[in-house]
């Protein structure tokens, strides 16, 4: 495994990641083949209930686990290593771990559960949050003084993560519930479920026939949230649904959803502006259909404001927290795009290697790192000179990345 050797990335990781107060998760499932979750359950109805019923989501258990979820002296000590700090999070999807980059190198791993899709961090870097796909869990790592690891069962199949850290809440897509589920951040116990409406955009119940369920190969039916963005005033979560290729909005206040917005094909990342006025869409079309540009839309009204030529299958985007860089991967192409978040006007684009499954930008824009689920890759690029500063291979199938908050 080469590991990196530039100081630039140790500058990079101790700038924090995301818009202040709000923590949000892109995940990126490009590539999800081979997992069959059954016949669809019915969507919940909505809930403010600070339990849920009986009823809900038949069969479903949701419960605390005070334990840790992993009790291994390797974990803890790794959790109470300072080095955390500002270090690179890095979802291993088939490796069931999370890996952390520090010191130009991977540090430690640590299991997780069952096909983990997604991390966020608190801004001051003392928790982090993973979403288990596979078993329907959302994990807190407790980093410092007094380490720890919690989980909540709080769903079938958590794909994506939004975090409200004035609200201690996090925000939790269910792929196959079709839901929004939210957890109380203290407690990590669920207080509360949105159902989407069973149709999207222009009554969509279905994808188009040239669209299956990259989970397991069916013709897609329900909205199938696969990422989201909050506002940076808390007010409303965006959702970017496979399923019926839009965007969901929900009012967090009334916990009901709004009018969406129009789509894009296989749309599998969403991220908003600091300012909360524009959302950028990452599409990766289907087989029939060919995405090659990131979108960009009014945030009020789904009103498109650009495309942006990036490559074949946009698999992920992100936008920086001072605004200044929007960041985009092209999965087929192997390309990064650098976009100006003010003019979003295209500065240039970096070939990596085809496969790239995420980006992540430094909280200034200087650095980008480009995750490549297809070699187990995450490249280190100077956004400004467009130069690939430094690489770290050997990873098990990263699916996403978060950079762990600085501790200011």
């Amino acid at each position: 495994m080469s590991v990196l050797s530039s100081g630039e990335i140790r500058r990079g990781l101790l700038r924090r990641f995301g818009a202040v107060g709000v923590s949000v998760c892109l995940c990126a499932l490009l590539g999800l083949g081979g997992c069959s979750f059954g016949e669809e359950a019915p969507a919940p109805a909505i809930s403010d209930a600070a339990a849920p019923t009986a009823d809900d989501a038949a069969g479903m258990e949701y419960s605390k686990d005070k334990e840790a979820a992993i009790s291994t002296d390797p974990a803890f000590e790794l959790l109470s290593d300072p080095r955390l700090q500002g270090s690179l999070c890095v979802i291993e999807y088939l490796g069931n771990s999370v890996a952390f980059i520090a010191d130009d190198q991977v540090i430690g791993r640590i299991p997780v559960g069952v096909n983990p899709a997604c991390v966020v961090s608190s801004e001051d870097g003392n928790q982090v949050y993973i979403a288990n796909s596979g078993n329907g869990e959302v994990v807190r790592l407790t980093l410092g003084e007094s380490p720890a690891i919690d989980k909540a069962r709080i769903g079938t199949q958590p794909m994506a993560l939004a975090l409200d850290e004035d609200q201690g809440l996090l925000y939790v897509a269910d792929y196959h519930l079709n839901s929004i589920r939210i957890v109380d951040t203290q407690l990590m116990s669920l207080v509360g479920t949105v159902a989407l409406n069973p149709s999207g955009y222009e009554s969509r119940e279905v994808a188009p026939p040239c669209c299956s369920d990259p989970l397991d190969g069916t013709v897609m039916t329900g909205r199938k949230p696969l990422s989201l963005a909050l506002s940076p005033d808390g007010a409303v979560l965006y959702s970017a649904n496979i399923g019926t290729y839009d965007v969901s909005r929900v009012d967090l206040d009334a916990r009901e959803e709004l009018d969406p917005f129009d789509g894009v094909i296989g749309s599998w990342g969403i991220a908003l502006s600091p300012d909360g006025a524009r959302i950028a869409l990452a599409g990766v079309g289907s087989e029939l259909v060919e995405s090659s540009e990131l979108l960009i839309m009014d945030a009020s009204d789904g009103t498109v404001v650009s495309r942006i030529p990036v490559g074949a299958q946009v698999s992920a985007v992100a936008w920086s927290a001072d605004g200044s860089t929007v960041a985009a991967t092209s999965r087929a192409d192997g390309v990064l795009a650098l976009i100006d978040g003010e003019t979003l006007e295209l500065r240039g684009t970096v070939v990596l290697e085809a496969g790239l499954a995420a980006v992540v930008l430094s909280d200034g824009g200087s650095e980008a790192y480009a995750v490549n689920s297809s070699s187990g890759a995450v490249f280190v690029v100077d956004t400004e000179s467009l130069a690939v500063v430094d690489s770290i291979e050997g990873l098990v199938d990263p699916r996403f990345a978060a950079i762990v908050g600085s501790g200011e």
